[in-house]
């Protein structure tokens, strides 16, 4: 089975749902093996979202979001994923209330989100421990051509949820053996 993720923003978003519909009416006009397994975003006006330039989304409160965004994935049996992968970030930028409040709304479904710094790992898991933390290919895993050193961080890493692998990895069979399942 391949398991794929879809891009979510306020300009895929309707794409999004119309896609997955046909999938869902009409199963036979794609492969058996593959899978919508999730969406990722995050809204454009909040500072955690890892600099994404997001052309025009007007202010949507965190309540909203949630409901427009989760329910309608829901009904097509994805789950959404935010991605918090602003690596710029200081302490200072944790005290924001629009992403903290959209963390409060995500809590409540034990949500998965997208994280690049340990630091942004700890602070959802001490504030909000229904939030499930999935490392991007934006985590500094160490060197990028010291792939022994790659896969023992990733490792260390997977007690999370989902390690996205850095490409450099792609061609590095052997050494994808030595991952955790």
């Amino acid at each position: 089975m391949y398991y794929f993720s879809i891009p979510d923003s306020y300009d895929n978003f309707r794409f999004n749902i119309g896609f997955l519909q046909v999938m869902k009416e009409h199963p036979d006009w794609f492969y058996d093996d593959f899978q919508i397994k999730s969406a990722y975003g995050v809204p454009g006006n909040c500072i955690w979202n890892g600099n994404r330039s997001i052309r025009y989304e007007p202010y949507v409160s965190p309540a909203e979001y949630r409901e427009t965004r989760c329910l309608g994935y829901k009904y097509f049996g994805i789950s959404y994923r935010l991605i918090f992968t602003n690596f710029m970030m200081k302490e200072v930028h944790y005290l924001d209330t629009f992403a903290n409040a959209l963390c409060k709304a995500f809590n409540e479904d034990g949500a998965e989100v997208m994280v690049s710094t340990p630091e942004m790992a700890a602070y959802l898991h001490e504030h909000y421990p229904n939030l499930v933390c999935n490392w991007s290919t934006t985590t500094d895993f160490g060197s990028p051509y010291d792939f022994e050193g790659q896969i023992e961080k990733i490792n260390e890493l997977s007690r999370d949820r989902v390690v996205v692998l850095p490409y450099t990895l792609n061609e590095q069979l052997e050494l994808l053996k030595k991952l955790h399942p």
